[in-house]
């Protein structure tokens, strides 16, 4: 039978590193972390924020409520990073949701933070097409669907 770690202030605090860890390709390529927020309790509400910033854009990296919402800002614009992967790659990252108890958390944060090394340079960048792409896919009307 698995037994499950003990929840303590120490352990939510190394996703807060873990999450740095991941991340930490973005101050190689520039960017400066520029905010960053540890947990405070051993709340599942409770969380952390990680701000990156480089001209044009930003990286947030924020996990509270079991949520991990990574997102980019260009100006005035954010973007999810659930809604770019969607947008731009089809999905690629096969992530369907943005929950992810404490157990699992470590490696979806692995998985995004290497999905945005590999494949998120122009984005990062801020590169005017791909940003105006994005953008158009996030502000297109969404088709009502009807029941038959």
């Amino acid at each position: 039978m698995k037994t499950k770690t003990p929840i303590t202030l120490e352990y939510t605090r190394s996703f807060f590193d873990i999450a740095q860890a991941e991340f930490a390709f973005l101050r190689e390529q520039g960017f400066q972390l520029t905010e960053a927020k540890p947990p405070t309790s051993i709340s599942f509400k409770d969380g952390f924020h990680l701000l990156y910033s480089r001209r044009p854009v930003d990286v947030v990296v924020e996990y509270y409520d079991m949520e991990l919402i990574p997102a980019f800002r260009r100006g005035a614009d954010t973007a999810s990073y659930y809604s770019v992967d969607r947008y731009l790659f089809a999905t690629a990252s096969n992530l369907a949701g943005a929950m992810f108890p404490l157990d699992t958390l470590a490696s979806v944060l692995r998985r995004v933070a290497t999905d945005m090394r590999e494949h998120y340079q122009l984005v990062l960048a801020g590169d005017d097409a791909t940003w105006r792409k994005i953008m158009a896919q996030l502000n297109a009307p969404t088709q009502k669907r009807f029941l038959p």
